[in-house]
């Protein structure tokens, strides 16, 4: 198959997603070239590695048009614009290919370049836009209590936005043939938000690359998510502090939330806990990480696949988790790891692992087989594979 991709992902698990499943379907003999605006990170597992890339522009979302009055009335009315006209440009450069496949945007979680191309399209959508539909931590169409002047037109201008927003996204999603996700949870989810009904193809990862290099271990215990409120790593903290002798805790993250760092730092220290934030970090070194310590803690917000705890489990390193979200498909009690109900018994396990090692140990090797086993990216690939083959043989 001649397969187009468009993308407009940050770095995180959907660029690590979307990369896996590029290298899967070359290494399964397609041809395969990306495109993607320049607000897409090409510096975080570059895509040009492994196929042609063509960034396309464009257009200041701030500018146009539209006058100032105008983009008040209709806020998000510049960047709809601006994404429609790129992706019209890009849909063009995509005649002759028999199939797209589309990831994530930043803005619009499902993207605009489904409704300009005029072939069979797949999208694979991690996640609906949660911030439009979820309590994050305020649901966004609250009004806030006894508002000020300032505060309620600002309200009605974020209101106007989320509406514009939500609109565009779901005229985008229905625009698709098919639409997968990773994870019931998520399939749930995009049902909620959209209406729609998405289909599971479960995401894999490079078992020979994050892989048990059979080292002693340390007592160590480690993570991975952005600097955000909603990955909970103070909850981490608060575990680490309960386990006896308050093992260190490295937490890898590949973006930061302006002040973020600053908070958990302070609170690491006050618990009297030695945190270690790493950013940006390379594969290389995560994975070194990863074959030092002894735990993963794991306790994002509704997450909903969820890699990292994967790549720990390849590593040979058991996962605490929350059962929330994705991570009730992935983690399986006393397997890869544990589930813990709430945050209080998150926190009870956590000081109970501490001082039961041996219990640690048990699980590393059944958390590297379960790796191997149910979650190894050449499956994943040949997935998405039979998904896209259906596609074209439908048109």
């Amino acid at each position: 198959m001649k397969i187009a991709v468009w993308h407009n992902l940050p770095s995180g698990g959907g660029k690590r997603a979307l990369f896996g499943h590029v290298q899967g379907l070359l290494a399964l003999g397609h041809e395969v070239r990306i495109w993607t605006p320049p607000t897409a990170d090409e510096t975080y597992l570059p895509l040009s590695g492994l196929a042609p890339v063509s960034v396309l522009p464009l257009e200041d979302p701030g500018g146009g048009a539209l006058s100032a009055a105008m983009r008040f009335r209709e806020p998000a009315a510049p960047f709809i614009r601006a994404m429609e006209n790129h992706s019209a440009l890009a849909a063009e450069q995509m005649s002759g290919f028999d199939v797209l496949l589309a990831a994530g945007c930043q803005r619009f979680y499902a993207p605009c370049i489904g409704r300009f191309f005029g072939g069979r399209k797949l999208l694979y959508l991690q996640e609906p836009n949660r911030p439009l539909y979820e309590a994050l931590p305020r649901l966004p169409w609250l009004h806030a209590k006894d508002p000020t002047r300032m505060e309620a037109v600002a309200h009605g201008y974020r209101l106007r936005l989320s509406q514009g927003l939500a609109e565009t996204e779901l005229e985008n999603a229905n625009s698709f043939d098919r639409v997968l996700c990773n994870s019931f949870f998520s399939r749930e989810s995009i049902l909620r938000a959209y209406g729609l009904s998405a289909e599971v193809c479960y995401l894999g990862l490079d078992t020979a690359f994050f892989t048990d290099r059979s080292q002693a271990r340390e007592a160590l215990v480690y993570g991975v998510g952005s600097f955000h409120p909603a990955k909970r790593i103070d909850l981490a903290i608060r575990a680490v502090a309960g386990m006896p002798g308050k093992p260190p805790l490295i937490w890898i993250g590949n973006a930061e939330v302006p002040g973020e760092v600053a908070r958990l730092s302070a609170l690491a220290a006050e618990l009297g806990v030695d945190f270690q934030a790493r950013l940006m970090l390379g594969d290389e070194e995560i994975v070194e990480i990863a074959n030092r310590a002894s735990l993963m803690i794991y306790a994002p917000s509704l997450e909903p696949f969820g890699l990292a705890p994967l790549e720990a489990n390849a590593c040979g390193v058991p996962v605490l988790a929350l059962a929330e979200g994705g991570l009730r498909e992935t983690i399986r009690p006393g397997i890869n790891g544990w589930l813990a109900s709430s945050e209080r018994e998150l926190l009870a396990l956590a000081t109970h692992l501490g001082g039961s090692p041996q219990e640690i140990e048990e699980l590393r090797g059944s958390s590297r087989a379960e790796a191997v086993e149910r979650w190894s990216s050449a499956e994943a690939s040949r997935r998405l594979e039979g998904h896209l083959l259906q596609l074209v043989g439908a048109a």
